[in-house]
């Protein structure tokens, strides 16, 4: 074999061998269209070794069983990856609107969507739940959280008559551009009209605590629990957010609140209070519409703060434009963002 038949014949190797090759950060698609794909989806998930993203087509899907996936077993070769479960889709998943009502999740206030991951990070976009509660919790499997920089994100999620939750060891929670309202605790341990719970740490054995960041998020007839275990040095940010509830609005237990430009009535601190530089906080009524959004005249409107982690988003939850006018309004929704 000539020289050069020899080097074209092993570049053809090498080419074809990096084809071949598993991705350090592959990412694992799944196209899916009622609830038993959903579901299934979610157990091949927890095993398929990548990072994993479940594009939900637009829809209603009705579950009358709770759903959950599962962090693999410690001590699994599996790698567990990111998980997004994003909605919006088209037929074939190859189009989207980021509108939160087109993927609708259905139940009769029972129902959860459980998700226990431990090593990767969770992402949620673009969802609606009536009738349905999510928790995402951080299992603890040791005194070290096993990677940096993980994360529980929402982003553009309606929730109705239902409870979110996040138990967090080692991720930061974000939530932005999201709507709770109606508050339901479908577990006796919380009250009643629960609509946002967050323990910021599961066990007193990290080092740097979690934080909760949240932006232009509405919560509205429900109520905010935040808690922080053991050595009382967990944080929450509060940008741009309304909180609407008859008596208390948020109560936080052992997590220091930083505050800037939302509306509340009160909050209850217990081990923990309001950190020096919060501002530009009322409790003027918000004069929302029907569906939670300012009226013309609401003060909610153009008296919010661009100074926010990462910067405001391009689109409020029903994927209108975020910043109409001089400044972004307070809440999931802007006026006039229709």
């Amino acid at each position: 074999m000539s020289r050069a038949r020899f080097c074209s014949a092993v570049l053809f190797l090498l080419f074809a061998t990096a084809l071949l090759a598993p991705s350090a950060h592959a990412l694992t698609s799944y196209c899916v269209g009622n609830v038993a794909e959903f579901a299934l989806a979610v157990d091949r998930a927890e095993s398929d070794n990548d990072d994993s993203r479940i594009n939900v087509r637009s829809g209603s899907y009705h579950l009358v069983n709770d759903l959950y996936y599962y962090a693999p077993a410690p001590g699994s070769r599996i790698r567990e990856g990111l998980l997004i479960i994003e909605g919006g889709y088209g037929l074939h998943c190859s189009t989207r609107t980021n509108d939160a009502r087109s993927t609708v999740f259905t139940g009769d206030g029972h129902q959860t969507l459980r998700l226990n991951p431990t090593s990767g990070s969770v992402w949620l976009r673009s969802l609606s739940f009536d009738g349905v509660s999510t928790a995402i919790f951080a299992p603890s499997l040791g005194d070290a959280c096993p990677v940096p920089g993980l994360v529980f994100d929402a982003t553009r999620v309606r929730m109705d008559n239902g409870m979110m939750r996040f138990i967090s060891k080692c991720h930061d929670v974000t939530l932005r551009d999201s709507l709770l309202v109606n508050g339901y605790a479908n577990d006796f341990h919380y009250t009643y009209d629960t609509a946002l719970d967050v323990d910021l740490r599961l066990e007193d054995d990290v080092a740097d605590p979690a934080t909760l960041t949240m932006i232009n998020v509405t919560v509205a007839e429900g109520y905010t629990n935040l808690m922080s275990c053991c050595d009382r040095s967990g944080i929450a940010y509060l940008y741009n957010s309304i909180f609407r509830r008859d008596g208390v609005d948020l109560r936080a237990a052992g997590v220091n609140v930083y505050a800037r430009n939302n509306r509340y009535d009160q909050i209850t601190f217990v081990d923990a209070s309001l950190v020096i530089g919060s501002s530009n906080n009322t409790t003027a009524d918000p004069d929302l519409d029907l569906h939670y959004r300012p009226n013309s005249g609401s003060p909610m409107v153009n008296s919010g703060t661009s100074n926010v982690p990462n910067g405001l988003s391009l689109m409020d939850l029903y994927a209108g434009t975020r910043v109409v006018g001089a400044a972004v309004d307070r809440g999931a929704l802007e006026f006039g963002g229709r």
